[in-house]
């Protein structure tokens, strides 16, 4: 599709939404002590204008449909139960706002081939955020070529004040042994840690291999050599499963007989293979301080569900947490136990259903570029901690509307004026 002036409008507020979306998912500024810059509220309202302006762009007649309704009553009967427990700041504006108006601007955008417009902004923020942070972690951190010129103080897991460099990447974590002998700061970009960073790394490199009619090698090497400097685990695992995905991908589009005969027996040896290489990396890291961190936090998670299976805590209520931790920097290390926690099985139903129907659904229909998706995102969703930031919104709105719009058009949304 040729790109029209007429959407100007339109993509200037989807970059300013997925600027922040960025800025809400752990950067340095969502976790400084010195302002509240109420990121999840600013992404909440941005939702509703990009709701608002895909309507009135494609003289959409109706508001939304039965299936968003049926969504927020469910979110809206969870939080009336759970109403002293949840944090309210962080419940409503992600599930009580977001999830709907996201949804219907997700389905809008799928039905008038503007499926990945809002990804396509988001990776194009991230390759800018690769290359200003390898350079710096060059010339800074590296060589120390460069000195430090700003900083920041930040509460994760405690206050602590950091230096950076040109406020486009902080000196916060040090690698921790795992891959190297001596420490050295990772490369972390303008958020919290390595991980984060290597969290939208990853969605990029999703967006570059399975989104995009055409691969740029330049991007792909740019956003692989900054997910080398972050030295995740995580990272390092997700670059195999690109390149099983990838393999998949190239197998089923050759239209070879042979191979369509054995996907499914390849599909198990890779994902056998790609156990015994996590279970490698994981034996290195074992005797990582991060490593017991995040095995207490299972163990903490899994308790604290027990004690109220169906609603959990309450969603993003991590009180009881701190209070049953061992260490003072808990607060979980990945999404899907700190749902099942603190959402019980209601809310971890509601968000992994739509990626659950769209995994087998994908599969049977060979769409590549959604099962590349949904498994990236589960997987991130397993190894990350973001469950309370608006980018699982983001995700969970994207899979509901890939869902409604997967067999045919939506008669509701494709209404048109």
């Amino acid at each position: 599709m040729r790109y029209k002036s007429k959407f100007i409008f339109l993509d200037l507020f989807e970059y300013i939404f997925a600027l922040f979306i960025i800025l809400d998912c752990n950067s340095v500024w969502h976790a400084s002590v010195e302002s509240d810059y109420h990121f999840d509220m600013i992404c909440a309202s941005l939702s509703i204008v990009l709701f608002l302006l895909t309507k009135k762009y494609f003289k959409i007649k109706a508001s939304f449909s039965k299936e968003t309704i049926v969504l927020f009553i469910l979110c809206f009967i969870y939080l009336c139960l759970t109403f002293n427990k949840t944090t309210k700041l962080t419940f409503v504006p992600m599930f009580l706002l977001g999830l709907p108006f996201l949804l219907n601007y997700f389905s809008i955008s799928i039905l008038n081939r503007r499926r990945f417009f809002l990804f396509y902004k988001l990776q194009n923020i991230v390759v800018l955020l690769s290359i200003s942070s390898v350079i710096l972690w060059l010339l800074g951190p590296l060589t120390d070529i460069l000195r430090t010129d700003t900083s920041i103080r930040i509460n994760w897991g405690y206050i602590q004040t950091y230096k950076g460099y040109f406020s486009l990447l902080y000196n916060i974590q040090l690698e921790d042994g795992t891959f190297l002998n001596s420490y050295l700061y990772r490369n972390t970009s303008i958020f919290t840690e390595g991980p984060m960073f290597n969290l939208w790394l990853i969605i990029a490199l999703l967006v570059e291999f399975f989104m995009r009619k055409k691969m740029s090698i330049i991007k792909i090497i740019l956003l692989i050599l900054a997910l080398m400097t972050t030295f995740s685990t995580t990272g390092f695992i997700a670059l195999f499963l690109f390149m099983v995905l990838k393999l998949y991908s190239l197998g089923i589009s050759s239209g070879n007989k042979i191979f369509s005969l054995v996907k499914y027996p390849l599909l198990f040896v890779g994902i056998a293979v790609g156990y015994v290489v996590i279970m490698y990396i994981i034996e290195l890291k074992s005797d990582t301080g991060s490593y017991s961190l995040r095995m207490d936090g299972y163990a903490i998670a899994f308790a604290l569900w027990l004690m109220n299976p169906l609603l959990g805590l309450g969603y993003g209520n991590l009180h009881a947490i701190f209070m049953e931790s061992t260490s003072l920097n808990i607060g979980f290390s990945n999404s899907i136990f700190a749902i099942l926690a603190t959402g019980g099985l209601w809310m971890t139903c509601i968000i992994l259903y739509p990626f659950l129907f769209n995994l087998f659904a994908s599969i049977y229909r060979n769409r590549i570029w959604l099962l590349s998706f949904v498994v990236i995102s589960l997987y991130l969703i397993v190894t990350t901690i973001f469950y309370a930031r608006f980018l699982l919104v983001v995700l969970v709105a994207f899979q509901y509307a890939n869902l409604l719009t997967f067999n045919s058009k939506n008669k509701h949304l494709s209404d048109h004026a």
